[in-house]
């Protein structure tokens, strides 16, 4: 399983999970840092969640 979070302009702003977990519902939860570890700011994100070759994209509001 492999999941990230985007800005609006489609630049990689988080790896939330890239790793292989067994066949199941799991939660995928993200503190809203991006890679060097600081808090993104409001707007629009999307998370992709990538398994078994298919990826799922929706949006994330965060609001301040």
């Amino acid at each position: 399983m492999h999941a990230s979070v985007f800005d609006a302009a489609g630049a990689r702003v988080a790896t939330i999970v890239n790793a292989e977990w067994p066949a199941g519902r799991h939660p995928i939860l993200w503190d809203r840092r991006n890679e060097r570890g600081r808090r993104v700011g409001a707007g629009v994100y999307f998370v992709e969640v990538e398994v078994g070759g298919r990826a799922l994209r929706r949006p994330a509001v965060i609001l301040r």
